[in-house]
């Protein structure tokens, strides 16, 4: 899809979240359970865009990645964005933090689409059974404007 400087993301959402596939173990994590009213402010500037997650959701994803803040670029009505952590961990030889892809489609003031949690490493042979992804599938929805 070409580049369309109409489609706006920004604004203040209100997301569920279910949980998916959980690959890298995360502890009380249930297939299929899901949160909602989860409050995540977008702003834009051109293509540009941020988002910060609120609320304790958000407290998790700083007490996980170092911040509760994704960066990422629109392009027509579908948005990629990720946090890439900070606080870096160990475990032998493999250093390691925790990142966060996700990829959204606007469709007028609805978003929906998938979060990818995996692990950033050194790429020491000790990383390889530390190698995983967690999935979540969000939806959510802005006042109009």
């Amino acid at each position: 899809m070409a580049f369309d400087e109409n489609v706006d993301f920004s604004g203040a959402y209100s997301v569920a979240v279910t949980n998916g596939k959980n690959g890298c173990g995360f502890a009380d994590w249930g297939v299929g359970d899901s949160n909602a009213n989860i409050a995540l402010t977008v702003s834009q500037k051109d293509s540009a865009v941020t988002a910060t997650v609120d609320g304790i959701p958000g407290a998790l994803l700083g007490l996980l990645h170092g911040t509760n803040m994704y960066v990422g670029n629109s392009n027509g009505h579908d948005l990629t964005m990720w946090i890439d952590g900070t606080i870096a961990t160990s475990q032998g030889n493999c250093t390691f933090t925790w990142s966060n892809d996700a990829s959204a489609t606007l469709h007028g003031d609805f978003i929906e689409g998938k979060i990818v949690y995996s692990r950033a490493h050194n790429g020491n042979p000790d990383c390889v059974p530390l190698t995983c992804e967690t999935i979540q599938q969000f939806n959510g929805t802005r006042p109009p404007p």
